[in-house]
């Protein structure tokens, strides 16, 4: 399995997926290749996206408020990848993106070197230990409970 972090995240009542993913994977957008496992890939794309453009714009609205120039231009650079972070529905054979949210016919198909793996329902320790031989050298895999 090499060296992978894996990392469970709860969710409480208040909590949103979409939201906490879209928070986690602000920090995690360089990193490259994301795979996200749900159960309902159309429903948390489109919840996804909203949350995402959501915190776009409270980055702009961050850089907006500031007078640091090193900011302004850390988070010039931010916004220009958030906006160019390409999601996908479809199996990695047949679309190129970043972000795959894929459900569990399509878990044999995870790219190798994927850097993040979100998994929003309950996965045994087999299935676990093939994902986390699928993700990249020093990759997570996160865990909803």
């Amino acid at each position: 399995m090499g060296s992978v972090f894996f990392e469970r995240r709860p969710l409480t009542g208040r909590d949103v997926l979409s939201w906490d993913i879209a928070r986690h994977l602000y920090g995690r957008q360089l990193q490259g290749t994301v795979v996200i496992l749900t159960d309902n890939p159309t429903g948390l794309h489109a919840a996804l996206a909203k949350q995402w453009r959501r915190l776009g714009r409270a980055v702009q609205r961050e850089r907006a408020a500031t007078l640091d120039a090193v900011l302004i231009q850390e988070l010039t650079r931010t916004l220009s990848r958030m906006q160019n972070l390409t999601f996908s529905t479809q199996s990695p054979f047949d679309e190129l993106a970043d972000v795959y949210i894929l459900d569990k016919e399509h878990l044999n198909v995870v790219p190798r070197g994927t850097h993040t793996f979100y998994a929003t329902e309950v996965m045994d320790d087999e299935q676990l230990k093939d994902i986390g031989e699928a993700v990249a050298y020093n990759g997570l895999v996160v865990t909803y409970r």
